[in-house]
């Protein structure tokens, strides 16, 4: 028989049972603060990590990550840096342990990743705000000023052929030519481009980012194009502004297809991958849309796309502008849209886009509709994550808004459709939530021939100063030659 002394037994149970708390399991906490471009095109990593509890520096893992989650290990370093004292709250530290890690990526590596998003590990643990910042683009990629075209270059744009041209200089067509091949704009080398169409016809454009795939690990990334403008052209074919997409080229509307691109939606920060990967402050001005269905498609991510002093006709029973998802900062001004649509849908649809500007414009057909507002919750399988939200709608003219169909809806689906359920399991976005979700709109000052159809099914939103015209005269169809003035129409 063994014999323990009752000390003995008490002490030991004392250590399993009266002071749990002398033993605390570790978590490891931490951020990446920011992510910058450096001398030299290097890249700066800052932040700072900790193991819950344990006073020592740790050591983190650095990645290089692609829009769908995969990664390739780039280098480890420790924290190093002295840390302040709300972190060392958050650890549960001394305050002599260094937290915060600052981390230099190299110009050759940076070069080698660019267009990838910084990826944060201590102990297979992800530090918050890992896939969100982006190591910047080469400067030298964006840089380039073009040169004017060729002649043999302008040549090859006007023979008859259906094939598309990719263009990557800038481009003076001869005036009133028809362009039977379809322009195409990709990627960062047709960059920094001017189009002057000289009222030429085209069919259509196409402006996208370029997809590459890595040797290592077979990542994903897209290089966007930037500053395009279009002056003076007629498009008799949708015109396409794309970013993540699985058919850039074509006509189809369905980038929720792409694989990167849904698995991009399944974590946080997506909204700021797709919109880093998106052609960026590409302009159409004093131009013409003259197509039979959606006359120019914005996919996710698009920013900084202006249509300006524009005219839009056509039949169409689909949306003249569709803005989708996560796009942002796009402007809409003083344009016409006189296409008929006597059964289809609204002129201009805001899907899960926020911080957009439609001001100033006519829509001389508003029965089916003008602009509506709202958020696609599981189309495709893919998570929305912005909602239609910090949009203005301005000082905008509505013609034959007589119907019963609201002219201006905020929040005009809210779950409405029996895919919402595609994106299910996600802690974010419309995978919680089907509703729409727009708020913080604006709608100001717009003019109604025969009353203000305005429906907003959600707040918060702003809505004030929007009337009647007091003296309404039929609207004159000739040529525009003054784009403030709300009567100067094209004749459709």
């Amino acid at each position: 028989m063994i014999y323990i002394k009752p000390l003995i037994s008490i002490s030991f149970l004392s250590i399993l049972f009266l002071t749990p708390n002398t033993v605390k399991a570790s978590s490891i906490k931490g951020v990446i603060d920011s992510v910058t471009k450096a001398t030299a095109n290097a890249t700066v990593v800052r932040g700072w990590a900790c193991s819950e509890y344990i006073d020592s520096p740790v050591s983190i893992n650095i990645y290089a990550r692609g829009l769908d989650g995969s990664k390739t290990y780039i280098d480890s370093s420790l924290t190093s840096i002295e840390s302040e004292a709300a972190i060392h709250n958050i650890c549960q530290t001394d305050n002599s342990v260094p937290h915060r890690f600052k981390y230099t990526i190299s110009s050759n590596l940076s070069q080698k990743y660019e267009g990838l998003f910084v990826h944060v590990e201590v102990e297979e643990s992800t530090l918050r705000h890992s896939g969100r910042f982006p190591i910047d683009f080469h400067d030298s990629l964006y840089s380039e000023s073009k040169t004017q075209c060729s002649s043999s270059f302008v040549a090859r744009v006007l023979e008859n052929r259906t094939d598309g041209i990719h263009v990557t200089c800038n481009l003076t067509i001869p005036s009133e030519s028809v362009v039977q091949r379809k322009l195409l704009f990709v990627g960062a080398e047709s960059s920094n481009i001017d189009i002057n169409c000289n009222n030429s016809e085209l069919p259509g454009v196409a402006v996208y980012s370029r997809k590459t795939i890595l040797d290592v690990e077979e990542i994903s990334r897209w290089t966007p194009p930037k500053n395009i403008t279009f002056t003076n052209c007629k498009f008799n074919s949708i015109v396409s502004v794309m970013g993540v997409s699985a058919t850039p080229h074509s006509q189809s509307l369905s980038p929720m297809a792409s694989h990167d691109l849904r698995h991009s939606s399944y974590s946080f920060y997506h909204a700021e991958r797709v919109r880093f990967y998106s052609p960026k402050n590409v302009s159409f001005i004093n131009s013409t849309f003259d197509v039979d269905g959606t006359k120019l498609y914005l996919s996710p991510g698009s920013q900084e796309v202006n249509v300006i002093g524009s005219i839009f006709k056509g039949n169409s029973d689909e949306v003249s502008i569709y803005i989708d998802a996560e796009s942002t900062a796009n402007k809409i001004e003083s344009n016409y849209f006189i296409d008929n649509n006597p059964t289809g849908r609204e002129t201009i649809a805001i899907d899960g886009a926020s911080y957009n500007i439609i001001k100033n414009n006519v829509f001389a057909n508003s029965s089916r509709g003008g602009i509506f507002l709202y958020r696609n919750c599981g189309e495709g399988g893919a998570v929305r994550h912005e909602t239609p939200s910090f949009n203005i709608i301005e000082s905008n003219y509505f013609y034959n808004d007589s119907s019963s169909t609201p002219v201006i809806w905020i929040a005009s689906r809210n779950g409405n459709r029996n895919y919402c359920n595609a994106d299910s399991g996600y802690p974010f976005g419309s995978s919680i939530s089907d509703l729409d979700l727009a708020e913080n709109n604006v709608v100001s000052s717009n003019l109604f021939e025969y009353g203000v159809r305005i429906q907003v099914d959600h707040q918060p939103n702003i809505v004030n100063s929007n009337s009647v015209m007091s003296a309404y005269d039929p609207p004159i169809y000739q040529p525009c030659t003054d784009y403030t003035d709300p009567k100067c129409l094209e004749e459709p």
